[in-house]
């Protein structure tokens, strides 16, 4: 999904594996002001995978974040939404909370950084946390869509501990 989707944005982008999730890296430089709707257009993006009225539903959350990216008040209010109706894969049957396929809640706590103008947050760290470096599992270069493929599970085996700084 990830790859169909942005594989019709004009720009390169790079997609990582972490064990546990997939990152997604678009090096653009942008007024991070204007970055929710970023997050709008991918939100809506991803929604066209969805079936109804799912998919009216997410798209209606990103189109509010580009209408209203300039909107401190309002980006609060969509950050407290998501942060109270959106969950997290593993937890949403017990939790009876909405799924997406972007971790919504990260973004909304990015959006909150910005907001209160704290720049330590939006940042993919590498840690030993799942046991891997992120590995690149697919790229855009130009109009070029590369897949990468790997014969054995690379999250099988323990990463080396980071130095201490």
């Amino acid at each position: 999904m990830i790859v169909n989707t942005m594989s019709k944005w004009n720009t390169d982008w790079y997609l990582l594996d972490s064990g546990a999730s997939y990152h997604l890296i678009i090096p653009l430089l942008i007024d991070l002001n204007k970055l929710p709707i970023y997050y709008g257009g991918l939100i809506m993006d991803f929604s066209r995978n969805l079936s109804q009225p799912r998919d009216k539903f997410f798209s209606a959350m990103g189109a509010y974040l580009i209408k209203n990216y300039w909107d401190i008040k309002k980006l609060r209010h969509w950050n407290e939404d998501v942060l109270k109706m959106i969950g997290h894969v593993e937890s949403a049957h017990s939790s009876g909370d909405y799924v997406f396929p972007m971790d919504l809640r990260y973004l909304a706590h990015v959006i909150d950084a910005l907001i209160n103008n704290n720049e330590n947050e939006g940042y993919l760290r590498v840690s030993s946390k799942h046991g891997s470096v992120p590995i690149l599992v697919a790229k855009k270069v130009g109009h070029f869509v590369l897949n990468y493929k790997y014969q054995e599970n690379v999250f099988e085996r323990k990463q080396m501990p980071l130095p201490e700084v």
